[in-house]
């Protein structure tokens, strides 16, 4: 989809917030954009715009304009993620206090820890870098976020651990520089495995990353292993 049907989705949820019983071009814009949404493949951000609009169209019908413009307002927004300029746990404090408000079988099924995967990066990646990065989504599930980080540690860790204790076993390598090329090799298998690990915060950075990573490094340490195997 391009940016501009999301924007189209983002300004359609704003005009609603700002004309709660009055926009009909808005509906009209959200019934074209829900039949675009289901024609594509599905994804999570796709499924999460078709339940927005179907929910908008519910809570219109309650014609209540407080809730009404108090929805419009908290979604009017979610088309950025697909645009990867958020992340759905960037609403957890508007979502939580609409829950409070109105009830939590609201967004009920997007409350579940789901990994996110994406082709590219994200265009506000940078972000995930920041010391507050995982804020929302520990605010939104702190048991899930400790083991997600432990896991997190002990996959980044593991294949570094794995390569040393295999050349521990076999203490001459040591004696030969290529020990270093399988070393670095672990090292991108591990961040490939962690930014795997990484989607299920919404943190992915792109299959090409876990790609080069698993790819490049697995080349790396079985390179190494056919040095030492067949040439040294």
């Amino acid at each position: 989809m391009k940016t501009e049907f999301y924007e189209e989705i983002k300004n359609a949820f704003a005009d609603i917030r700002f004309d709660p019983l009055g926009s009909i071009r808005a509906e009209i814009t959200l019934k074209t954009a829900k039949r675009e949404l289901k024609s594509e493949k599905a994804t999570e951000d796709s499924k999460l715009l078709i339940y927005c609009i179907d929910t908008m169209f519910d809570i219109l019908n309650e014609r209540n304009k407080e809730k009404i413009y108090d929805f419009a307002n908290l979604v009017h927004n979610m088309p950025e993620i697909p645009l990867g300029l958020r992340d759905f746990y960037s609403f957890t404090t508007d979502i939580n206090s609409f829950r409070e408000k109105y009830g939590t079988r609201y967004f009920e099924d997007f409350m579940k820890v789901r990994p996110r995967y994406s082709k590219y990066a994200p265009k506000n990646s940078w972000e995930y870098f920041l010391p507050n990065a995982d804020n929302d989504f520990k605010e939104m599930h702190p048991v899930a976020y400790g083991w997600l980080r432990a896991f997190g540690v002990i996959a980044l860790l593991l294949p570094m651990i794995i390569y040393l204790i295999v050349c521990f076993m076999n203490p001459y390598v040591f004696n030969n520089g290529f020990i270093m090329l399988g070393y670095a090799g672990s090292i991108m298998i591990g961040i490939g495995l962690f930014n795997i690990m990484a989607a299920f915060v919404h943190q992915y950075l792109g299959h090409k990353m876990t790609i080069i990573c698993l790819g490049g490094g697995s080349f790396l340490v079985v390179l190494t292993y056919v040095i030492f195997r067949f040439m040294i």
